[in-house]
């Protein structure tokens, strides 16, 4: 996701925010985990792992999730991720599950590790793995995804596997994948205004209601976090601006972006029928005059077509 990454990460590594999230939309609004009781958690989720038996090659399997954090339940904690999302990942459920696998490795190694220099393995088998009482912890994970088209991916494992008898079905395990699609984030009511505004602004960019109430007065941090996920010059340099100047007015930036869209789509269209007036050996004068165009319009469409063609050689 780029820059939209690096301001989704920050926008989540607030505990309030974070919490909100997972208690509405994993939780059913129970206050599950606390803001006051979440910790930040290392996100590098790197494992080695053997390979092949009896021989010391290593594999470092290395992911980052874009953020974890754990919570303390009793004497024991749990851990929590995102990931954020800006295009459709038809892999999600294995990433997801792999990710997760990894955190699960990783502890493993140090429980491992932690016990051999405490000498702490009773058995041989123990020495090699953990120990028999020794337990890890679970780990919770959300999707966030930010973009405009519905999510037509796969919603667990299950969902990517190839055709197989019920009897197989019924002995592999599954995995679901625990997914908020923004777009259609309607169906969640957040505690927290940050969160209920940032999707709730994502919301009204994609059925282009510019004359929602809540365009129009918008704190600047939230506005260029927004102006990113959905890739808007417009509103992150209106955000940049207002930050010592108050709210931000988004209703006229958002109608500025649809403008912006429709001459895209029109150029795209021009574009289209230029190439194809081309392949029948047109000259440029010709389609100039057949799509009432100024030659030098029709010279920049045929220039730029003659780039793209030669970039994708």
């Amino acid at each position: 996701m780029g820059k939209a990454d690096t301001k989704t990460k920050e926008f989540w590594r607030n505990n309030a925010r974070f919490a909100d999230l997972f208690n509405t939309v994993l939780f059913g609004g129970q206050q599950v985990l606390r803001a006051e009781d979440l910790q930040e958690k290392d996100s590098d989720l790197s494992a080695t792992v053997p390979l092949g038996s009896g021989r010391k090659y290593t594999e470092l399997l290395a992911k980052a999730s874009d953020v974890v954090k754990k919570q303390a339940f009793g004497v024991e904690f749990a851990i929590f991720t995102i990931q954020n999302q800006s295009r459709i990942d038809y892999s999600m459920p294995v990433r997801e599950f792999a990710d997760n696998a990894l955190i699960y490795l990783q502890e493993c190694r140090e429980i491992s590790e932690r016990n051999r220099a405490q000498k702490k393995a009773a058995t041989y088998d123990e020495f090699f793995s953990i120990g028999k009482d020794d337990r890890i912890h679970a780990v919770a994970s959300l999707t966030i995804y930010y973009g405009e088209t519905p999510w037509d991916g796969p919603r667990s494992l299950h969902d990517m596997l190839a055709d197989m008898p019920e009897e197989l079905e019924r002995v592999v395990p599954d995995y679901p994948l625990h997914l908020v699609e923004v777009r259609s984030s309607d169906c969640y009511t957040f505690s927290h205004p940050d969160v209920e505004m940032l999707f709730s602004l994502i919301r009204c960019i994609y059925s282009k209601d510019t004359e929602s109430e809540v365009l129009r007065s918008v704190r600047p941090d939230i506005a260029e976090t927004v102006g990113q996920i959905v890739r808007s010059k417009r509103i992150i340099s209106l955000a940049r601006k207002s930050r010592k100047g108050g709210n931000v007015n988004m209703c006229q930036a958002l109608r500025e972006m649809m403008q912006d869209s429709k001459m895209d789509g029109m150029r795209e269209a021009y574009k289209n029928l230029i190439r194809k007036k081309l392949s029948k050996n047109k000259t440029p004068v010709q389609i100039a005059e057949e799509l009432e165009l100024e030659l030098a319009e029709v010279q920049e469409f045929i220039e730029l077509i003659h780039k793209e063609q030669t970039a994708q050689v």
